[in-house]
């Protein structure tokens, strides 16, 4: 294997452990216990933040 690909493979397994999905290409996932409680990151629980249109200036007033 080529260092580009040994690269992109190692960014690929980062980016799919950072998703949340394990790489497991040879065999099914194992299926969560239902007592198994699900832990969800805290920036996933919480709602996003609103994003102004344009964070650096109001929109200007509408006049008729």
């Amino acid at each position: 294997m080529t260092r580009r690909g040994r690269a992109l493979a190692v960014l690929g397994l980062a980016a799919g452990l950072a998703a949340g999905c394990g790489v497991r290409p040879e065999s099914e996932p194992e299926p969560l216990p239902p007592t198994a409680p699900v832990v969800m990151p805290p920036s996933v629980t919480q709602e996003p933040a609103p994003t102004p249109s344009s964070p650096t200036t109001p929109p200007p007033p509408h006049r008729p």
